[in-house]
């Protein structure tokens, strides 16, 4: 992998801000060969549904990847449509971006 990824206390935990197509091509090149299921939870500006997402976060047990709110909504239409086993956190909050 190219694209760089931050530093966590968790050494086992890639954890990678999608910022550019170079690192949104990883991203997909990811999720092509990700078998098992898939992780979404969000960060919001607060607790109540109506409060602005910030950021959204697709991975798995090892992999984090880091969206603005603004430019996830495509990918997770995708992944809501597939046949992945989903694991939300706020998963009508999620429906609703």
């Amino acid at each position: 992998m190219t694209v760089a990824a931050l530093e966590t206390p968790l050494s086992d935990l890639l954890v990678i801000p999608v910022r550019d197509d170079e690192t949104a091509a990883e991203y997909f090149k990811w999720l092509s060969g990700c078998n098992g299921p898939i992780t979404i939870d969000t960060e919001t500006t607060g607790t109540g549904w109506w409060d602005r997402c910030r950021m959204v976060q697709i991975g798995d047990a090892n992999t984090v990847w880091l969206f603005a709110a603004g430019d996830a909504r495509d990918i997770i239409r995708d992944i809501w449509d597939s046949e992945r086993p989903l694991v939300m956190h706020n998963a009508r909050l999620i429906s609703l971006i």
